[in-house]
């Protein structure tokens, strides 16, 4: 690593911490002092190591981001008031599995491109602060420096990915979201392998996409769901809270086939699972609220 680079991830891996701490303003000036610094020890003329700003022209032959820029220069344009709508009645205590890749990624272990993963963690900053246009930006850059530069997938472009259909989600544009999360799942199959918890997460969110979505199909959200449970049990064990999360979800998608036997089953585990954790919580409140809407389905109404 030379000089150049050892600034980059000292002030990248400062605006970490600085982050952790939410002192969100100096560490969005360490971040952009560190992107400032990498940018400069790019080698003048390689154009294809520099990131491309939000909204310019994509080459030829990048369907892939190109049909993802699109949709989203049409989420945040300046007629979209659904997004402004959704995205400040978001409410982040109550876990649907869906925010994943909550912490930024420092560059002494877990990337090697300095560009694209400074501007993940700026995107990471600015959805913390619920900064959502700002965020999508950030991820946009991030993952056209991360798409356009080296040979190999890194987790941060994955996490762009998963993000960027975190925010699609909240904004009600669920369709965009499932597309994003369908590009997100061999990438992130590639990057930490087909049985990870990443995967699981992955399948997760197509599933409650499918659940909620008017074009969604319930069969093949429900194939998601038990997909990431089983793969949440394997690795995590069947008292990890994302795998009461899973339940959860699972037990949404039984109601709303009128499944009401396996719903209440799959609620009955997840607030099992969620009271050892917290006795108190949304979460726990959620699940409790789900299972009261079961019983006057089966004239239970004294429940």
């Amino acid at each position: 690593m030379g000089a150049a680079e050892e600034v980059v991830s000292m002030m990248n891996n400062k605006a970490i911490l600085l982050m952790g701490w939410e002192n969100y303003k100096e560490s969005e000036q360490c971040f952009r002092q560190a992107l400032l610094v990498a940018q400069g020890a790019v080698k003048n003329g390689d154009t294809k190591r520099m990131p491309m700003k939000f909204g310019e022209d994509i080459p030829s032959g990048r369907s892939y981001v190109k049909s993802l820029q699109t949709n989203l220069l049409n989420l945040l344009s300046p007629s979209s008031k659904t997004f402004v709508d959704n995205v400040s009645n978001y409410r982040p205590e109550y876990d649907e599995g869906m925010d994943n890749f909550k912490d930024p990624f420092d560059l002494l272990n877990k990337s090697k491109n300095m560009i694209g993963t400074i501007l993940f963690n700026m995107g990471r900053l600015a959805q913390n602060q619920r900064r959502f246009r700002d965020a999508l930006k950030f991820y946009w850059e991030s993952l056209i420096a991360l798409k356009f530069v080296g040979t190999q997938s890194e987790p941060a472009e994955c996490a762009a990915l998963f993000c960027i259909g975190q925010i699609q989600y909240i904004s009600g544009d669920f369709e965009s979201s499932l597309a994003t999360y369908h590009m997100a799942l061999p990438l992130a199959a590639t990057v930490f392998g087909s049985e990870s918890i990443e995967v699981a997460a992955c399948h997760n969110c197509i599933g409650i996409l499918h659940y909620v979505s008017a074009k969604g199909d319930n069969e093949t959200g429900m194939k998601a769901l038990q997909k990431s449970l089983h793969l949440r049990l394997n690795q995590q064990g069947r008292d990890h809270l994302d795998v009461g999360t899973t339940w959860n979800n699972i037990g949404r998608l039984y109601f709303h086939d009128s499944k009401y036997f396996c719903a209440l089953t799959a609620y009955d585990e997840a607030l099992r699972i969620r009271k050892l954790h917290h006795r108190e919580s949304a979460d726990v409140a959620a699940t409790l609220f789900n299972i009261g809407q079961i019983y006057p389905q089966d004239g239970r109404l004294e429940k």
